[in-house]
This record gives structure tokens, C-alpha cells and sequence, in this order.
């Protein structure tokens, strides 16, 4: 049997809209539903409307292919209503994920209502009204969902502001006339690079000048690394980053990664493609100057560290699903902001308990969910795997309710990089509510040892809220999970996890 993790979805307004729904009920046919029925069909014609006594019930569309879900109801909702009354085609596919009960309203039903009690007839259409209307403002409220998704999170979209004139005791100082003196020689030595890439024939680039090429920029931007640190302590910090942006960025900007990075099409740099970049490894740009500075961005321990996360959380979601084989029904994961899902792809192609597997990936981004859905092959695993819409932060923060089974593991791998304190512990909290006794939440986050910080925050603009080991843990503290929290990393020690397990009963 489901066990409802979330609240109902009751989408009455009160005492007396729940009283108008408990009279009109006895005049509706009473249907069940099993599992994996299909009530309603896109493009199918509306002859009925239904409201919800007992279950869940999977709301979704078609998109390139791929079903997304977009709400998850139960008792308390109508479903169809829309199509019914403006005697179009349905827009949305409706699915039983458990057996229950709905009560079914049409034409006669209505019309039996009007004849017996016209008072209770209009009160009950005015209901269904106000439902709809509630419905429609929380999609409005949400409207441009990916630029509202991003103006949420806590780093949002940034970039460079223009120059600000140096003043004379920055320019004047021996660290900054050293710095401007390698940044000369840089730009020396990469225009040398440049151009013997541009005479070479060849149209890859050569081994011996992708080793240069990387050896120049590795020495310079350590050099840059340390400047910044003494000119933070002298207060001339942004000005001396702002002047290195303007200097660097022509070189920069040729490279695919960090041109997305940068320029942030999804609102934020981490969107799914950016990962998948970061995944597949394979150097692009602007020629081959732009593939060589794309190549050594990728090299860099951040882009290394989204790597080793994946192969992590393979191990981490393997080892946690074995522990659940005893047990019965399906292992349910939870995968929160998902991306393109590659850690889950590879736990379900290469499980042998595959078929045990029930996932639930979900994200702002459509494009994120119907992209995923390309990569996971059905031939090679039986794993259940299903996308959702929706915006994590308003869930999180009780703005969305869904109807979410009981889930054995939740887990966010980049989320909380963008995220206050505030917002991950409403996270959390949300989280426990929608697990299992015993399940697990695994949350990730940058730590504070990631050497490229500053190349990040100042010449990408790609800017986390770092957590250590002992804040990361700390976020927990106050939340139902107490202290029942272990600290995993990738073996850079960069990208950290944290393990929660609700306490079991």
C-alpha cells in the first residue's frame, strides 16, 4: 500500500467548500482504479471530471518523447475539470500510481444536481471554480519558472560590472607591479601559443603544445592565485579582479565551459548541460586555441571533483540500495534537481537488482528531463524511471505540495552549492518528511579546499556557498535528523556528502 509522505492535496477552500463537496458526492458514480490505470488520455475527449476519495494519481505530458510529470494528487483533488467545461481536448495524461476510489461527475450527474438542488448546484460549480483558480495563481506565481528558479538561489546570476579607476597606492605597490608584469608575460606567452596553433596544419593540437599551453596557464594563475590573497588583506581585491576580468577574458571567452559559465543561459552556471559538458570531457571552442584553454578548464580540480561525485554517488546509491534487498516492494530514490541523472544511469545500468528500483528524478528545467530521458537506455536494466517539473525551492519551502511516496533514498548532488542556510534547511526538513523510517538523505556541497575558488568567483562568476565538513554537518543540527549524519568525499576532497538517515522505528 502507498504511504502518503506529503500532505493531501486537499484543494478545497474550507469548511464550507468541503461541506458543498460532502453533499454533492452522493449523486456521483463511484469508480475504483487499480495501479498503473490510465483515467484520462492527452487529446482524448472530456466527457467527465473526477474527484479524488482515496490513492494518488500521476499527472503528465508528452515532450519530445519524454513523459513529464507535473503533479502528484490525492484525496481532495478534481482532475479533468478544465477540459470538461471548455469541451476541449485533455492536455494532460492521468495515471493511477495506486489502487483507490474517485467519485465521477458528468452532464447528467450536474444536471441531476441543478434539477434536485439548484442552490447546491451553483455553490458546488462555484467550488470547482475556486479550485481551478487557485490552481491557475499558483502557476502564475511561478511564471518564467527557470528565472524565478534562479533569482532563488542565494548565488544568482552575476557578472562583470565594468572597470573602476585603480588608485594610486594599488597602482604604485610592489605586489602589483610584479602581478602586472606576469599578466604582461602571459598574454606574451599565449600569444605565442596561439600562434604556432594557428601554423600548425594539423587541425588537432599537438601534445607537446597542449603541455605548454597548460604549463603557462597553471603557473600564472597560481601567481594570480596568492596576488589575490594579499590584496584582499589591503582591501583592493575587487579592483584588482575587475582589472584581470577585463585583461582575461578575451583568452577565456573562447572556451565552450567557460562561456556557459559565464554568460549563464539557464540563469545559473550548474544548468544540466554544463554538467554533462563537465562529464563527456571532450574539449570545445573557438578553434583550436579555444578547445586548448576549454581542455585545460576541464583538467581543473573542479571540473575533476563533478566527475569523481558521480562515480561517488554510484557507490553511495549501490551500497544503500543492497542494505534495502531484504526488504520488500521497490527501492524508491528520490533524485532532487537531477540533471541529467548519469550517477542514476549507471547505478540502474549496471545493478543486477535493477527491476527492484522506483526513480523519481525531478527539475526546474524541462529541457534537463527530456534530455535525461535520452540517455537512459530501457533495454539494458528494469528500473522504473520518471521525470517531474517542478521547482525544488518552492517545495521545499511548502509553496508546492505533491503527493511523493515514502522514498528509501532522497538525494541532491549540486543543489545546496546555491542554496543559504535557510533554504537547505527547509530542504532537510521537507526531505525527512517524504522518507522512510531508516531512509537516507544525501546531500552534497563544494568545500571550502577547492583550489580554483577564486578563478571561479572572480572570472566566471561562478560563485557556490562553500560548506566544510563540520558546517555542512552542522546544517542537520536542528532538524529531525539530529545527529545521525556521517561526511563522505570524492578523493579530492572538494565535493563533500552528507548522509542523513531518518531514524528508523
Amino acid at each position: 500500500m502507498m504511504m502518503n509522505a506529503h500532505l493531501p492535496t486537499d484543494e478545497t477552500g474550507g469548511a464550507p467548500e468541503r461541506e458543498t463537496i460532502a453533499a454533492v458526492l452522493p449523486f456521483a458514480a463511484r469508480r475504483s482504479y487499480e495501479p498503473g490505470e490510465t483515467l484520462l488520455e492527452t487529446a482524448a475527449a472530456a466527457q467527465c471530471f473526477y474527484y479524488v476519495e482515496t490513492g494518488t494519481l500521476e499527472v503528465s505530458y508528452t515532450a519530445e518523447g519524454t513523459a513529464i510529470v507535473v503533479a502528484l494528487i490525492g484525496p481532495g483533488a478534481f482532475c479533468g475539470e478544465i477540459g470538461f467545461f471548455d469541451g476541449l481536448a485533455r492536455t494532460r495524461t492521468i495515471k493511477a500510481l495506486s489502487g483507490g476510489q474517485l467519485r465521477v461527475f458528468d452532464r447528467t450527474i450536474l444536471d441531476r444536481i441543478t434539477a434536485d438542488d439548484p442552490g447546491l448546484a451553483a455553490r458546488f460549480l462555484e467550488t470547482v471554480l475556486r479550485a481551478v483558480c487557485r490552481r491557475f495563481r499558483r502557476i502564475l506565481s511561478d511564471r518564467g519558472p527557470l528565472t524565478a528558479y534562479a533569482a532563488a538561489l542565494s548565488t544568482g546570476r552575476e557578472h562583470f560590472k565594468g572597470m573602476r579607476q585603480l588608485p594610486a597606492d594599488l597602482l604604485g605597490s610592489a605586489g602589483w607591479q610584479q602581478l602586472n608584469q606576469e599578466l604582461e608575460q602571459f598574454k606574451a606567452r599565449m600569444f605565442d601559443v596561439a600562434y604556432r596553433l594557428q601554423e600548425a596544419q594539423d587541425t588537432e593540437i599537438a601534445p607537446h603544445q597542449q603541455a605548454e599551453a597548460e604549463a603557462v596557464l597553471d603557473r600564472f594563475f597560481e601567481k594570480v592565485r596568492h596576488a589575490a590573497a594579499l590584496a584582499d588583506t589591503r582591501g583592493h581585491a575587487e579592483l584588482m579582479w575587475g582589472y584581470m576580468f577585463k585583461e582575461l577574458f578575451p583568452y577565456l571567452a573562447r572556451s565552450r565551459f567557460y562561456e556557459r559559465a559565464y554568460y549563464k543561459p539557464k540563469g545559473y552556471a550548474g544548468d544540466f548541460f554544463m554538467i554533462e559538458r563537465i562529464y563527456r570531457n571532450q574539449p570545445d571552442g573557438d578553434g583550436k586555441f579555444g578547445r586548448l584553454i576549454d581542455g585545460w578548464l576541464l583538467k581543473r580540480v573542479p571540473a575533476r571533483a563533478v566527475r569523481n561525485r558521480r562515480r561517488l554517488l554510484h557507490r553511495i546509491l549501490d551500497r544503500l540500495c543492497r542494505e534495502r534487498l531484504h526488504g520488500p516492494g521497490p527501492i524508491r530514490i528520490m533524485n532532487l534537481a537531477c540533471g541529467p541523472c548519469r550517477e542514476l544511469f549507471d547505478l540502474v545500468g549496471g545493478a543486477d537488482y535493477s527491476d527492484r528500483i522506483d526513480a523519481l528524478c525531478v527539475d526546474i528545467d524541462a529541457e534537463a528531463l527530456q534530455f535525461a530521458h535520452t540517455q537512459v537506455d530501457p533495454r539494458n536494466h528494469g528500473a522504473r524511471v520518471r521525470f517531474m517539473h517542478e521547482n525544488v525551492i518552492r517545495w521545499a519551502l511548502g509553496r508546492s505540495r505533491q503527493q511523493f511516496d515514502a522514498q528509501d533514498l532522497i538525494y541532491t548532488s549540486g543543489l545546496c552549492d546555491y542554496l543559504d542556510r535557510r533554504l537547505v534547511k527547509a530542504l532537510i526538513e521537507q526531505c525527512h518528511s517524504c522518507l522512510k523510517p531508516g531512509g537516507v538523505l544525501i546531500i552534497g556541497n563544494f568545500a571550502p579546499a577547492n583550489p580554483d575558488r577564486a578563478l571561479m568567483d572572480h572570472l566566471m562568476y561562478w560563485r557556490l556557498i562553500y560548506r566544510d565538513r563540520a558546517e555542512l554537518g552542522q546544517l542537520f543540527a536542528d532538524t529531525p535528523f539530529g545527529g545521525r549524519v556521517t561526511i563522505e568525499a570524492e578523493e579530492q576532497g572538494v565535493n563533500l556528502f552528507a548522509l542523513a538517515r531518518r531514524e528508523p522505528r
